[in-house]
This record gives C-alpha cells, sequence and structure tokens, in this order.
C-alpha cells in the first residue's frame, strides 16, 4: 500500500481554524521538503486552513513525539509558494516548531508537519503572536521565561518590584497580600 501524496485531496487535513489537533506522520507520504531543514527523506502531514477574516496566528508543534519541522506554503504542491518555516524554537535545543504569520481571509494556506524522524504529533493553532518560551531552558544566556517572554534576570543590587502590596495590619500575623 502506498498513501496518497501529502498534497492529495484525500490526504490533506482540512482544520477548522483555530484550535489543537492530533495526528500521526507514520504512514504518511515521503514527498515535501522543508526550506529550512533537510526533510526530503522524512514522511509529513499537509493541513489545509481557511480563515473568515484577517488575522495573525501562531503554529505550534509543543507536546509531539518527536523532532518537529513546521512550515506553510500558499500553494500545498509548489515548494516555491513556502511562506515560513520554523525548526526548534530555541536553536536545537528542543524539538518545538513555532512560526508566527499573517493570514489574508479567505485564502487557503497549508501547514505541514514534517521532521527528520516521523511519529504523533499535536498541532495548535492560536490567535496572535507566539510566544518568545514557555520554559527558561528555552531562553540563552542565563535569562528566564516569564510571561512567555525571555528576561534578563535580577542582578546585585537590583530592586524587584513585586505585583502585589504589603498591607501590615496591627496583627502580623493576619497580614493579607493584595492584587
Amino acid at each position: 500500500f502506498r498513501p496518497p501524496p501529502s498534497c492529495d485531496a484525500d490526504a490533506v487535513v482540512n482544520l477548522g481554524g483555530i484550535g489543537q489537533y492530533q495526528g500521526t506522520t507514520a504512514g504518511a507520504t515521503v514527498e515535501s521538503d522543508a526550506g529550512c531543514a533537510e526533510t526530503g527523506a522524512s514522511p509529513e502531514v499537509a493541513h489545509s486552513l481557511v480563515f473568515d477574516e484577517n488575522r495573525t496566528i501562531c503554529v505550534i508543534t509543543r507536546g509531539s513525539g518527536f523532532d518537529t519541522v513546521a512550515y506553510m506554503r500558499s500553494n500545498c504542491g509548489d515548494e516555491a509558494t513556502e511562506v515560513v518555516c520554523s525548526n526548534d524554537i530555541a536553536e536545537g535545543r528542543n524539538a518545538n516548531s513555532a512560526f508566527t504569520v499573517n493570514v489574508r481571509a479567505g485564502l487557503e494556506y497549508f501547514v505541514f508537519v514534517d521532521g527528520p524522524q516521523r511519529g504523533d504529533y499535536q498541532l495548535t493553532v492560536t490567535r496572535g503572536p507566539c510566544p518568545e518560551c514557555h520554559g527558561d531552558a528555552e531562553c540563552d544566556g542565563g535569562r528566564e521565561c516569564v510571561e512567555g517572554r525571555c528576561m534578563a534576570g535580577p542582578t546585585v543590587g537590583q530592586v524587584i518590584v513585586s505585583e502585589f502590596l504589603y498591607q501590615p495590619t496591627l496583627n502580623e500575623a493576619e497580614a493579607e497580600w493584595l492584587e
């Protein structure tokens, strides 16, 4: 049995838009190559997306069971129409891929999940830009992941301002922390 080509109507997975999707590249066709990684010898799955309004979206493969490469095309079978490609969010330090892209209403886009291996994947499409990080390991230079952004940690002598206000009372045991 030979699976249909990645861009064959029977092989393309139609996504409803924003959401989280699960699939596998095991048993899929080896047909396309990503512009940002050598994936020509690995199977890939193409997903179709159409939005009803212009928007910015984040596409991420966090939670996948293998080292993924994610890319988007405006024409499924034409590698020259690749819009964006991501291989490893943190430059080789993790196996997730993510990209932020602006999409136009009514146009069909094709998101591919590919990679040097094959396996189960999780594809998440959200509104707005992708977070820069999800954990400290994704930040370099000793920076920390704070609310999706890599931030430098405090230096010696630096004052740290808390989001909480301490409200003293007459009895220290009854102290309250207010947000």
